[in-house]
């Protein structure tokens, strides 16, 4: 049981929602021409073992983050006794050779997914991808997450990637119709679309989203474990700025992405369609905002944890924003 929780079994659910999120509610649905699933066998040329190996993208990705939360832990038991040693399980629970065991595994097997797309899918970035990302994860977990900025900036990328990669899987087969535009309906009105762009564009936007949120929430899971860095020597934005200067910081990043998801509001009022968009972008913005009091009035380490989960109902929530939208388009 304290090995499956080494895992982080809620975070490797979250990648495998959101590449399914990314194939199904963005990817497939514009590569439709409409957000009514129609038949993609009958547009596009699909590969053999579309599913199948789709699945096998979703486990390498979800096997690298394992790997990668395993050593991360490894390294970080001497903080974490001091800032969750009820959640130290490296040491107490397991032992660290079988640790390091379970992180090379983990990581083989991804590797070893990834090198079976290739040949299956003649695509070769996913074994780019996958020995990327364990890299970065090793290197994060040994030193750059006691840098200052630098592995808050690192691990919010590797998070936004994900959309991303399951976008790569996609590549050959938008390339079919690469300059072809498809009719998009929406109510009377009829759009053309040019899936291999727009769809680059969403995923895009999908992912940067990914990345601020949890930019912002790494930053404040720092302020939180602040006692357990400065103890190993990590050099986090609380320990050099401060704790009131980096909450003035993140609190000016979440106030940035509050106004990017009220710009639509803002500058398109009367837009067909704006309406779609304006509850779920609300319901974001108003958790933003929330985590933003709740980070600005905390004083004692566990009050931290009220933003922190805020930050994290708000990612669930942006994740599910595809098919929030899709389901009011199809409503429209």
């Amino acid at each position: 049981m304290k090995f499956i929780l080494l895992l982080r079994p809620v975070n490797l659910m979250i990648i495998a929602l959101t590449m399914y999120i990314t194939k199904v509610y963005i990817v497939e649905a514009l590569m439709s021409g409409s957000f009514l699933f129609e038949n993609l066998a009958d547009i596009y040329e699909l590969p053999d073992d579309y599913e199948f190996n789709f699945l096998l993208l979703v486990f390498m990705m979800v096997f690298l983050a394992a790997g990668g939360n395993i050593i991360n832990d490894y390294f970080d038991v001497r903080a974490d006794r001091i800032n969750k040693p009820k959640k130290t399980y490296i040491d107490y629970h397991i032992k660290r050779k079988w640790a390091v065991i379970a992180h090379f595994i983990f990581t083989g097997l991804a590797i070893f997914i990834s090198i079976y797309l290739w040949f299956a899918t003649d695509n070769v970035y996913f074994v780019a991808f996958s020995i990327g990302i364990a890299f970065f994860l090793w290197i994060y977990s040994v030193f750059l997450k006691r840098y200052f900025l630098i592995g808050n900036i690192v691990i919010a990328l590797l998070t936004g990637i994900v959309p991303f990669v399951s976008y790569l899987y996609f590549v050959d087969i938008l390339g079919q119709f690469e300059f072809t535009s498809l009719d998009y309906t929406m109510g009377t009105l009829t759009f053309k679309l040019l899936p291999m762009t727009d769809t680059i564009v969403f995923v895009g936007i999908f992912c940067v989203i990914a990345f601020f949120i949890n930019l912002i929430r790494e930053i404040v899971k720092d302020i939180s474990d602040i006692l357990g860095d400065r103890r190993v020597g990590s050099k986090t934005m609380p320990i050099v700025l401060g704790v009131a200067a980096t909450k003035i910081i993140t609190s000016l990043l979440i106030l940035a992405l509050v106004s990017i998801f009220s710009f639509p509001f803002v500058m398109w009022p009367n837009t067909v369609g704006i309406k779609v968009i304006f509850v779920p972008f609300m319901v974001i913005t108003g958790l933003l905002l929330l985590s933003m009091v709740l980070l600005i009035f905390a004083r004692e380490k566990d009050k931290y944890k009220y933003a922190t989960f805020t930050l994290k109902l708000t990612m669930l929530f942006g994740l599910f924003l595809p098919m929030i939208i899709n389901s009011g388009i199809n409503d429209f």
